[in-house]
């Protein structure tokens, strides 16, 4: 078994989704390295350093200077297809995302007195997400024409947005006089296709009966207010997961119990 030398960690340290590259924070420096090699020297383009900085960078192909250094880096995270990575300086509160394809391209990310509580990639690695403090707004920038979308009251910081698993449409989860709510948004355009509200805290249950129907009751009332019938027949094609009771006789050893 060989080790590679001991190299400086400050922060958190990240491998890219294809397992090619290794991303490090060393105070204000974003370290990537080559998982094939581990080399930091190496003439391939294969290796970045990158620091953390306010004006805009200047630099040649695998590495970026910087004239100010801000703030260590509290986050990292890759993109899915691993040709982008993002920073999050959550103190300052600011976001920074590099491209490998472009080492000479950068991103900076201010959120102003709102700040940034938390940021993530959208399955299109195209996007940026990011949650104010105090959920006020989550915020859709966009890496390919520099726009940007709002959705007020997300209802939680990490959690509540879910792609579907081609990644062309996002739900989120929102909270606004105290009621929760589900949006829906194509993640071409991020503009909201509609909403539904959910209802768990207003009291809410559903049950079924022997006359093949179940029933949504407001358990505060007990009235209905939904009912969906059970089809006798179904039909294919058809991705219904169909369960049935099976009486099985009972079957004790009474010598446990001697």
């Amino acid at each position: 078994m060989e080790f590679t030398e001991a190299y400086k960690q400050t922060g958190p340290c990240c491998f890219s989704p294809n397992a090619r590259y290794i991303a490090v924070a060393v105070d204000y420096r974003l370290v990537i390295r080559d998982t094939l090699s581990f080399k930091d020297n190496a003439p391939c383009r294969c290796v970045y350093s990158y620091t953390v900085k306010q004006n805009t960078c200047r630099g040649g192909v695998g590495s970026c200077s910087c004239s100010q250094c801000l703030d260590k880096i509290s986050y990292i995270e890759w993109a899915l297809d691993s040709e982008y990575i993002l920073c999050g300086l959550y103190k300052r509160p600011m976001i920074q995302a590099w491209s490998l394809a472009q080492p000479e391209w950068t991103c900076k990310i201010d959120e102003g007195p709102a700040g940034i509580a938390y940021a993530r990639w959208s399955p299109d690695s195209r996007h940026i997400l990011t949650t104010s403090d105090f959920q006020l707004r989550l915020t859709v920038w966009s890496l390919l024409n520099t726009a940007c979308v709002h959705v007020q009251w997300p209802k939680h910081l990490s959690k509540g947005v879910s792609f579907t698993k081609d990644g062309k449409f996002a739900a989120i989860c929102t909270r606004r006089d105290c009621k929760d709510y589900l949006i829906f948004c194509p993640c071409q355009t991020w503009e909201i296709m509609g909403g539904l509200i959910y209802f768990r805290q207003m009291g809410v249950s559903s049950g079924g009966s022997y006359d093949q129907n179940v029933a949504g009751l407001n358990h505060l009332t007990w009235k209905t207010f939904a009912e969906f019938m059970h089809l006798s027949t179904v039909r294919s094609p058809c991705c219904a997961a169909v369960f049935k009771e099976v009486d099985e006789p009972l079957l004790l050893d009474i010598r446990s119990y001697a």
